[in-house]
């Protein structure tokens, strides 16, 4: 009867390593970003890169913070805009910021992504289904666009609304 119970604590020791191993692990941590108007949660370490884009006629400096977890990646991408934008160029803005990312994913833009809510999209495009879960928002003198994406089969739709859901604005 003993050795009952030792050989099912063996077996579900040993079920629980090997579905650790099919899982990715995710590490998180806060990280303040765009000059510290917002605070994100990111599931790894952070690499970050700047380039200029153009929204709109506007020229503006983007830099995305960026971390991996196995195939999928979690993003936060922000602009500083100028000053003296009127609120017809700053909703153009990000309109276009929008609408570029669904084009990438073959998609049109729903009304929760053009209100900056939390959206949801699974682009067939390629081989295996991508799932995205993003968030576009303008706040205060700032755009963000704040995206997770990865195989359909990897990244679940609860992993990236915590990631997306994580943004606080200051």
């Amino acid at each position: 009867m003993k050795s009952c119970r030792v050989w099912g604590r063996t077996l579900i020791l040993l079920a629980a390593v090997a579905l650790a191993g099919c899982y990715p692990e995710y590490n998180w941590r806060e990280i303040p970003v765009a000059d510290g108007l917002a605070v994100a949660a990111f599931p790894a370490k952070v690499n970050g890169q700047s380039r200029t884009i153009t929204l709109a006629g506007v020229d503006m400096e983007f830099t995305v913070e960026s971390a991996w977890v196995d195939s999928s990646i979690f993003a936060l991408g922000y602009a500083r805009l100028p000053a003296d934008l009127s609120p017809g160029t700053r909703a153009a803005i990000r309109l276009e910021m929008t609408e570029s990312l669904f084009r990438s994913l073959g998609e049109q833009p729903g009304k929760q992504a053009l209100k900056g809510e939390t959206f949801v999209v699974v682009s067939q495009q390629s081989a295996s289904p991508l799932r995205v879960v993003g968030r576009i928002v303008e706040h205060r003198d700032i755009i963000v666009r704040m995206m997770a994406s990865g195989p359909e089969q990897e990244l679940s739709e609860q992993i990236g609304r915590e990631f997306t859901g994580s943004l606080s604005l200051r």
